[in-house]
């Protein structure tokens, strides 16, 4: 996306919204540094409606696979599932809202992102390295469902931080391995 903007699929709603498909089970899986597979916001973007699937990169250093923002970017009624990176499988620097996350993997750190998220289901993602954390540097997590997360670390953490505080309020968590 070039610009600050809303992109909204036809519907508006995921379920029958357009599907933005990478390539993680292809031979042409992006390489290099510039390898994102999925969305780039600008600042001040939304994405709005879609399904963003399976996108990867393949350095354990990459970020946002998914989604990828820079400052103030937002993603609405998105599904966004089977997507891999080092850092920010789903998303880096995005905050969802009304969204449904699965089955996303980072393997350094952030499978969710960098910012917050409210009404929002996560499910089925992992995190494996001990010490490392699903939401990094979250400033809020509001009225969101985590389910069947796994991982090493722990599902939001503030990276040691001060000036970025996690809270956490009216979420569920359910069968989780990883814990807030």
């Amino acid at each position: 996306i070039p610009k600050k903007m809303t992109v909204r699929s036809r519907s508006g709603e995921w379920s029958t919204g357009a599907t933005i498909r990478g390539r993680w089970h292809s031979e042409d899986t992006p390489v290099g540094e510039n390898a994102l597979a999925g969305v780039r916001l600008p600042k001040g973007a939304t994405l709005m409606g879609f399904k963003v699937l399976d996108c990867a990169v393949t350095s354990s250093t990459q970020q946002g696979a998914g989604i990828y923002g820079t400052a103030d970017c937002y993603v609405k009624k998105c599904f966004v599932a089977n997507c891999r990176a080092g850092i920010g499988a789903a998303s880096i620097a995005v905050e969802f809202s009304d969204c449904v996350v699965s089955n996303c993997a980072a393997t350094t750190r952030a499978t969710f992102g960098t910012s917050g998220a409210s009404n929002t289901l996560f499910i089925d993602n992992d995190c494996p390295n001990s010490g490392m954390y699903h939401f990094w540097g979250a400033h809020g997590q509001v009225n969101c469902s985590y389910v069947r997360n796994t991982g090493g670390g722990v599902l939001c953490d503030n990276g040691g931080a001060a000036s970025y505080p996690v809270k956490v309020t009216g979420c569920v968590f359910s069968n989780n391995t990883a814990v807030c």
